[in-house]
């Protein structure tokens, strides 16, 4: 039977947060950096994806701050995944917590791999102080939120509302889109590099990179993040 997921409403007082890192000077600068505000207290700390999954906190935590390349178990088999991804689809059985990766990758490809696991914000750790907080209080309001350093504009953009129609320029965007072209945006989706899904294809890199610029100008996006949001639709993948 699979296990109910604990549930439970943001309490009225301070922000409750799980902080998980391998760094002790993360950890510590996280611990002053959030000091600083009455309204946050951490509960716990991990710095290990088995002491992290461990952590009793987990069901009474509103935020688990989340560091990808958390230490493994010695006896876990190796993968190609990064141990923050790999540890989030059981994260989010344990906890209500709205989960917020703070990382050092920026790549669109593991951003997307985040967000469809589980992780409601997407943070650098190059970002100053007040953009954690930003995602902070989006994502406890029921926003998705992506770092904007990493998106390449000056604020996260807000999803478009739904109106249940099609949009004909997307739909015509995707109409017009090449069998090679569908291919290389299938593979983006997957997650894979443009050097593997070069390797996959058989064709160079520079051809890769020649399909993912078309269809960044057929779908009108400005980024690696936003082309990996709009492909589902111009790829007939949503339903």
């Amino acid at each position: 039977m699979t296990p109910t997921k604990p549930t439970h409403s943001i309490s009225p007082g301070p922000v409750r947060v799980v902080l998980a890192d391998d760094h002790r000077m993360v950890l510590s600068g996280l611990r002053h950096l959030l000091g600083m505000r009455p309204d946050f207290t951490i509960l716990a700390e991990a710095q290990g994806t088995a002491e992290l999954l461990e952590l009793g906190e987990l069901v009474l935590a509103d935020v688990v701050l989340l560091d990808l390349n958390l230490p493994v178990p010695a006896g876990d088999p190796p993968s190609a995944e990064l141990p923050g991804l790999k540890v989030l689809p059981r994260l989010r059985q344990l906890t209500p917590a709205r989960i917020v990766v703070l990382s050092m990758h920026d790549e669109s490809a593991v951003v997307l791999r985040a967000l469809q696991l589980g992780a409601s914000g997407f943070v650098t750790k190059s970002s100053p102080g007040d953009r954690l907080f930003e995602a902070i209080d989006a994502v406890l309001h029921g926003a998705t939120y992506v770092d904007p350093a990493i998106l390449g504009v000056t604020a996260a953009p807000a999803p478009s509302p739904s109106t249940g129609t099609v949009d004909p320029l997307r739909e015509k965007a995707g109409d017009e889109l090449s069998r090679q072209e569908r291919e290389v945006g299938q593979l983006l989706l997957a997650g894979l590099t443009q050097k593997a899904i070069s390797h996959r294809l058989g064709v160079s890199p520079q051809t890769t990179h020649t399909y993912k610029r078309r269809l960044k100008e057929k779908l009108d996006a400005r980024t690696d993040v936003d082309l990996l949001r709009k492909l589902p639709a111009a790829l007939g993948m949503e339903g």
